[in-house]
């Protein structure tokens, strides 16, 4: 024993000085790399020194064996017997309670969801938690990775790889199984409240960054879940929406990401989606099973929560897992026969050669829940990913990068300087450990502490206090407050209530039928029954301003909302939805009497679905925020450099009405840059904005929802350590009607159902075919160097074309080149124009010259027509540049063999 531990310890101190001997690896793209290449699987250090250290302790202390009360199950497994043989062994000694309690996911003990797991058979529960920016459900200790919508702007799957890495060791070291993540849909309309979490609208791109992230999770030994399949595009009446879609657009844009995520990315799970696809909810639908086994999937199947109204149907049409589900239903349904006997047999089977195949059954992840796992080199990642992903999208006359000498004093303006949106909300939320400031880290770079200054200048896209009293008169009265009434499908039909105080929040829920709560001693809450079946809600009365000025409203509600004053309505565009803030700003003028109604319907179409979520709500808020920005255009009027931070929150539940900035930031924005026109933004948002400012101000960068490290990398960016080479996943059009969605048929729906009728024409892909010009194109991204396009020679290889462009540095600082391949169709395949086919990448020192090999498959050349894929005969050309609109160079080569 003590030679063992003799020779173990000598091979640790070797391995440490191998480890020392290392470099310490910033992730840099120093080399070319193209769409389709894989990077290798590198160890970092730490690793080196963590696997060592742990064999140093086994070999001192041994760990329990899992498999120590299952003497049958060690021997199969010593014997090489396969996943699938292990299962059934396993699966034949199982009893039906048993058998009920694998396919049921609930949360417990810490884990989002989990299963009941055999411990007489030593099958440990499957754990499974969000989420697709790091690991979610209030968990603690763990990176805050950028969203990954900012990850798809770096146009880079090797960063993909390691971000996914740094998910799956958090979560093998939490004990967690599967991270339920990426997700792989289109940003079908730019107001997505989710569109945060996902890679843009493109399918190439959203195949290549989600199979990348997949393989970099899977390389640390747990499953990714790939979610939501499929056309899951918006939040608004999620639950029971009916898609409708046309095979050829499913095929070819909808579905595309998910088979490359099991085709290439081997995926280990797979998560259903809400809304009904063509008329069938999709976790009931056999077909999506058939779909997933056409591509060759052979991981699990699960529903999303409350996806599958029908927990039988969904496992009699293939799914694994479901999620809510009452095991004594289930039980009862196989013994009545409505769930044969073979599809739970099934399930199981399914779960059992996964957890073999990935040896979670003899070899499970340790740790818990809130377990540090956060480390230097995960903070690396995260704020090398934040780095690369912000877009330059204005830099007149060379504002940018800025001299911390000859650029100040500087005005910070904007709450989000001071505490940054760093991700958005719902199941993708991660806390994050810290979280980097931009104020902090600007006046970090300046060696005089009064050479930067900030101002708050706006209110944060979040919740305001409440109106006063004293501004609100109620209805035929002369009393303080707002009528409030209630309509409902009681035989009493209407009840209405003076709340004469502020009103924080309204729940439904929380009172006995027929009868309001009022708690607390100014009235904060009142609580309404839901078991009244309110339908509706409307607030009315009088609102007036103390003073003339600008002021924020903030709306808060469960459903949807609107709200007019002198009957002119305010675009705080609440939709339905599962909870959101939705702020406005207007002009009031002292002393007027505004005719203020407020319609709510607290649970609108989704009332069933809503049964299983939290209770209504509803919440109105104000600020007059004139004095704010009148300090802030001081401020601007005294510095020599401005820098305005604006951001907006969406998550989970719910969809953006518009693409405006919350509340008052665009007139904060114009304000300020009217006096000061070397005004640089900084936007952190979900997605796509407008910019009625854009004219003024000097520069523009996007940061997106940059996690943790939003600071560090922002100033890294402004200051020039870092060259920007983030490029645009989504269009960002002057307006929506540029994108083609211009019906409420299309989006949000009507009578529960949105078409599809745009076909294949989503995103750039309709602005091409339409030859419209947008705010800033798909791809599109400057640097503070400049690139040439010097040469490209196209040569068939098997099945598809390798081109290869030369790139030459032409500027006078280092940068990296991000390349793009947009391939057009023959006029007979009714394809739009220019989509995108690949892309690469190389890093360059001023001067250089250097080549990137971009491989475009024979599938990318595919169209889907009548229920097959089909290479149409005829010229494909193959346009080379910078964004969708920047295409310098381009070839015509026929169909490939």
């Amino acid at each position: 024993m003590r030679r063992r531990v003799r020779w173990v310890l000598l091979g640790t101190f070797l391995l440490v000085l191998l480890a020392a001997a290392v470099p310490a690896e910033r992730p840099h793209r120093s080399t070319p790399m193209a769409i389709g290449r894989q990077p290798a699987v590198r160890v970092a250090p730490s690793r080196l020194v963590r696997a060592t250290t742990r064999a140093v302790a086994a070999a001192g202390q041994r760990t329990p064996d899992p498999l120590a009360r299952c003497p049958w199950l060690a021997a199969a497994i010593r014997a090489g017997a396969g996943p699938d043989q292990l299962a059934g062994l396993v699966l034949a000694r199982m009893t039906l309670t048993e058998k009920i309690g694998e396919i049921v996911l609930r949360p417990a003990n810490g884990f989002e969801n989990t299963n009941a797991g055999v411990p007489r058979l030593c099958i440990p529960p499957l754990t499974l938690q969000d989420g697709p920016a790091g690991l979610g459900f209030g968990d603690t200790g763990v990176t805050q990775l950028p969203a990954p919508i900012a990850l798809a702007a770096t146009f880079d799957p090797s960063l993909a790889w390691k971000y996914g890495q740094v998910q799956g060791a958090e979560a093998h070291a939490q004990g967690i199984d599967v991270v339920q993540g990426p997700d792989l849909n289109l940003a079908r309309v730019p107001e997505n409240g989710r569109i945060f979490e996902a890679y843009g609208e493109d399918p190439l791109l959203t195949a290549a960054m989600g199979t990348a992230d997949i393989q970099g999770i899977q390389s640390q030994g747990v499953l990714a879940e790939a979610k939501h399949l499929v056309a899951y595009n918006q939040e608004t009446d999620r639950n029971l929406v009916n898609v409708v879609v046309s095979p050829r657009a499913l095929q070819e844009l909808y579905f595309r990401p998910f088979a490359a995520a099991v085709t290439s990315g081997h995926v280990g799970a797979m998560m259903c989606a809400y809304p009904k696809l063509n008329g069938v909810y999709q976790c009931e639908d056999p077909a999506l099973a058939a779909q997933l086994a056409a591509w060759g999937f052979t991981g699990l199947l699960r529903t999303d929560y409350a996806a599958a109204p029908d927990p039988v149907a969904a496992l009699k049409a293939g799914v694994d897992l479901v999620k809510p589900a009452d095991p004594g239903a289930l039980l009862a349904a196989v013994q009545s026969g409505r769930l044969p006997m073979a599809a739970v047999n099934r399930a199981v089977h399914d779960i059992l050669v996964v957890a073999f195949r990935y040896h979670l059954v003899e070899n499970p992840p340790a740790g818990r829940p809130n377990t540090p796992v956060a480390s230097p080199s995960h903070e690396n990642v995260a704020l090398t990913v934040a780095e690369h992903a912000i877009v330059l999208l204005k830099n007149s006359g060379g504002l940018l990068p800025l001299d911390a000498g000859a650029d100040a004093p500087i005005a910070v303006i904007g709450s989000d300087a001071a505490a940054p949106v760093t991700g958005g909300g719902g199941s993708s939320a991660v806390l994050p450990p810290f979280v980097s400031s931009p104020l902090d880290a600007i006046q970090a770079r300046v060696s005089n502490p009064g050479d930067v200054t900030f101002a708050d200048g706006a209110t944060s896209p979040a919740p305001l206090p409440p109106i006063p009293s004293s501004a609100l008169t109620a209805d035929s009265r002369n009393t303080p407050g707002l009528t409030l009434t209630l309509s409902d499908s009681s035989s009493a039909g209407r009840h209405t209530v003076v709340l004469p105080t502020p009103v924080v929040r309204i729940v439904l829920g929380a009172a006995p039928r027929n009868r309001y709560t009022i708690t607390g001693s100014t009235v904060r809450t009142i609580a309404i029954p839901a078991n009244a079946g309110v339908t509706s809600a409307v607030f009315s009365g009088t609102l007036t301003a103390p003073t003339d000025g600008l002021y924020d409203f903030s709306l808060s509600c469960t459903g949807s909302a609107t709200m007019t004053l002198d009957d002119h309505v305010v675009p705080l565009g609440v939709l339905d939805g599962e909870g959101g803030t939705r702020t406005a700003a207007l002009s009031l003028h002292a002393g007027h009497r505004y005719r203020l109604a407020i319609h709510w319907q607290p649970f609108g179409v989704t009332s069933p679905a809503h049964a299983l979520y939290d209770r209504a709500f509803f919440a109105l808020g104000w600020k007059d925020t004139t004095p704010a920005i009148d300090a802030a255009v001081a401020l601007a009027q005294r510095a020599r450099t401005v820098v305005i931070f604006a951001a907006d929150r969406t998550g989970e539940g719910f969809d953006r009405g518009d693409l405006n900035l919350p509340g008052d930031q665009n007139a904060l924005i114009s304000a300020v840059a009217d006096v000061n026109p070397r005004t640089i933004v900084v936007l952190n948002t979900a997605g796509p904005v407008a910019m009625p400012w854009l004219s003024k101000v000097g520069a523009v960068v996007e940061a997106w929802y940059p996690g943790e490290a939003a600071g560090q990398a922002i100033a890294a960016v402004l200051f020039g350590d870092i060259d920007p080479s983030g490029h645009l996943p989504v269009t960002f059009p002057t307006d929506t009607a540029q994108l083609g969605i211009t019906t409420a048929q299309q989006w949000p729906g009507t009578q529960l159902t949105v078409r599809y009728s745009e076909g294949l024409q989503v995103g750039y892909r309709y602005l091409n075919a339409h030859q419209l010009k947008p705010l800033f194109p798909f791809g599109y991204g400057l640097s503070y160097t400049t690139f040439a396009m010097n040469d490209m020679r196209v040569a068939p290889v098997a099945g598809g074309y390798r081109v290869t462009l030369t790139i030459t540095n032409t500027g006078s600082r280092a940068g990296t080149a991000t390349p793009q391949l947009y391939l057009t169709f023959p006029a007979a395949a009714g394809e739009p124009p220019e989509q995108l086919a690949g892309f690469g990448q190389v890093t360059l020192a001023p001067g250089e010259s250097g080549s990137v090999t971009i491989t475009v498959p024979r599938n990318v050349f595919s169209s889907y027509w009548n229920g097959r894929w089909t290479t149409w005969p005829g010229g494909y050309r193959l346009a080379a540049g910078w964004s969708v609109t920047d295409l310098p160079i381009a070839a015509t080569v026929p169909a490939p063999s």
